[in-house]
């Protein structure tokens, strides 16, 4: 078996050059080879990091033996099919988020997960679910840890404007922004509680501005297995220099606040503290050392694929409160 992590790269986009690829250089890693589409990004990425080899197909990359881990960085339609062909090749993944863009695609990564990772030396499958990663989040969650009552808490994210005809919105390319971006969100609440959702009903504002899409201005309400229940407020219809993430959590006569991952305010027993963050930390940088680490045995699985399953098919069910104008069960993996 492959000692360490030995990476394959499909995509070098700038999303992967800037908040990926700077903290995975080093710790030990090789960085063996890059795919592109274009052969021009691909050969600068390739140069700019220190890639072995760089090609336009990234079947090349499945089929090297020497490769044993596959970061996928693509635009979202082609996650599923990539996560599925890396899996099947024997591959660690790690893809961007989102895991898929259709209920059927989850179905069968959850059936070709299952059937892998119950062998010996089980395949890792991590989602960049970054914000859970995120110093200010872990310290949240830690401030409410020997909690016996369930939570509740409020995200909301002032999210700014996207143009309809922007890929992102594009429900066959972009999956659009609840499957897109709020994925994120659900995966937040879901490591704060340590529970999976077992219910989601969502509400969307009506307008006639012919500019936004439904899912623009929309807020969800999660129900955990635990008990807890949170809201996500998702809003495209404020001002973007407005700070755009900020979480409250109260809990057995206790609140955090975490204001746009620059402050953390906590409260108990009358007692308030206050811990800054000179640079806003979004979790990128400890996101990439857990994979490493995952890869290298240390942490098999840092997030389960339950949690990974549940965060992506209450996306899915979102659209379908949002039809239907009821709440939707969640049924685990």
């Amino acid at each position: 078996a492959v000692k360490g992590m030995n990476l394959g790269m499909i995509c070098a986009g700038n999303f992967a050059r800037t908040m990926l690829l700077p903290y995975i250089k080093g710790n030990g890693v090789r960085l063996v080879g890059i795919a592109s589409a274009t052969g021009i990004s691909c050969k600068d990425t390739a140069r700019k990091f220190g890639f072995d080899t760089c090609t336009t197909e990234y079947s090349e990359l499945l089929k090297n033996d020497t490769i044993n881990t596959i970061l996928i960085a693509t635009r979202h339609n082609l996650h599923g099919k990539l996560v599925m062909e890396s899996l099947k090749a024997g591959k660690h993944v790690y893809t961007e988020k989102p895991l898929c863009l259709h209920e059927s695609e989850l179905g069968e990564i959850a059936s070709l997960y299952h059937t892998i990772s119950s062998g010996e030396n089980p395949l890792l499958l991590m989602v960049g679910f970054n914000r859970r990663y995120a110093p200010l989040i872990k310290e949240m969650k830690t401030f409410f840890e020997v909690r016996k009552e369930p939570m509740i808490m409020h995200y909301r994210i002032n999210a700014g404007f996207k143009e309809k005809l922007d890929w992102y919105q594009d429900r066959e390319i972009g999956g659009g922004r609840i499957i897109g971006e709020v994925c994120h969100f659900i995966d937040t609440l879901q490591y704060l509680t340590d529970a999976i959702p077992v219910s989601v009903f969502a509400r969307t504002i009506k307008t006639d501005n012919q500019s936004t899409t439904l899912e623009d201005n929309i807020i969800i309400t999660l129900e955990f297995s635990d008990g807890s229940i949170g809201s996500i407020t998702y809003l495209a219809n404020g001002d973007p220099r407005f700070p755009k993430e900020y979480i409250e959590v109260f809990c057995e006569n206790k609140v955090a606040v975490m204001d746009n991952f620059s402050r953390l305010t906590t409260m108990a027993q009358g007692k308030k503290k206050v811990r800054k963050s000179i640079l806003q930390d979004k979790g990128h940088k400890r996101e990439m050392k857990v994979l490493v680490e995952s890869v290298c045995g240390k942490d098999p699985r840092p997030i389960s694929f339950e949690s990974i399953y549940a965060t992506t098919l209450v996306a899915f069910k979102i659209y379908e409160s949002i039809e239907t104008g009821e709440a939707i069960r969640i049924n685990g993996a």
